[in-house]
């Protein structure tokens, strides 16, 4: 792992953040390079950006206070850390973005459905970049493991800063997700093509898809994060995300593809 990305005197760069803003560029490169083909102006593109960014960082921040609450110190200092120093919680991120990004479609009168499916692989091109910047930071880490795979932490400032287990092979859980992001990318890339896909398919796909993934990692996670019934927060969540999925894709049932003239 390699946590710390640069110091320069007194300024620490955490490779977290890093890679973060990596993912952030690259689903924004991407965005752009497609947004001719879904017929959106690139200007809106970098407006929309912005309160995307916005949304997700508040939203990741606000789920992780809920499923980490035992852990936190609820004074104004130890909050003040979490929205600076904490990753957050991505389906807290991807809820805070999805409602900004509501209201600002509807401000400027573009169809949510062709929004959706135009972000669709950016954010698990993303998405991917970003779970590895979890593996330099040793966060989301998986259960002991027995396996070829599995990854050994052993930077001290992780176990101080998250808790990662230190010496103890590890579920590389990181590296699924990424692995199973640049996978949905790629499917949702390829499918972008397909003529006879009808608005929103993208979208739901993406939704869909990444839950399965998500909903099958979590059993391999080994970090606290909230659970009830025997699921995580985040397999409640996923479970209702492919529910969403599944009546969103039956609903576009019937309407017009994109190819045809």
């Amino acid at each position: 792992m390699w946590p710390v990305f640069l110091r320069l005197g007194p300024i620490t760069i955490y490779t977290y953040g890093v890679l973060v803003a990596a993912g952030f560029l690259a689903a924004l490169l991407l965005t752009l390079r497609q947004a001719p083909r879904f017929g959106v102006d690139k200007a809106f593109v970098w407006d929309w950006s912005f309160y995307v960014l916005l949304g997700a960082i508040l939203g990741a921040r606000l789920l992780y206070l809920v499923v980490e609450r035992p852990r936190i110190r609820w004074d104004w200092r130890g909050i003040a850390d979490v929205f600076l120093h904490a990753g957050g919680v991505f389906y807290g991120g991807f809820l805070g973005a999805v409602l900004v990004s509501l209201w600002f479609l509807r401000r400027r009168g573009i169809s949510v459905w062709t929004a959706g499916d135009l972000v669709a692989a950016p954010l698990a091109l993303g998405h991917a970049i970003g779970r590895v910047g979890c593996l330099s930071a040793g966060c989301c880490y998986g259960r002991p493991a027995h396996v070829a795979w599995a990854v050994t932490f052993t930077n001290p400032l992780a176990g101080e800063l998250i808790g990662t287990p230190l010496n103890v092979p590890l579920h590389p859980t990181q590296v699924y997700e990424s692995l199973w992001n640049l996978l949905l990318a790629g499917a949702l890339m390829g499918l972008a093509r397909w003529r006879g896909r009808r608005p929103g398919d993208l979208w739901w796909a993406y939704v869909g898809l990444y839950a399965i993934g998500r909903f099958g990692i979590e059993f391999y996670r080994g970090d606290p994060r909230g659970a009830w019934g025997g699921f995580s927060t985040s397999q409640w969540i996923a479970m209702g995300a492919l529910g969403a999925a599944l009546v969103g894709l039956w609903s576009r049932r019937g309407r017009r593809p994109v190819g045809v003239g």
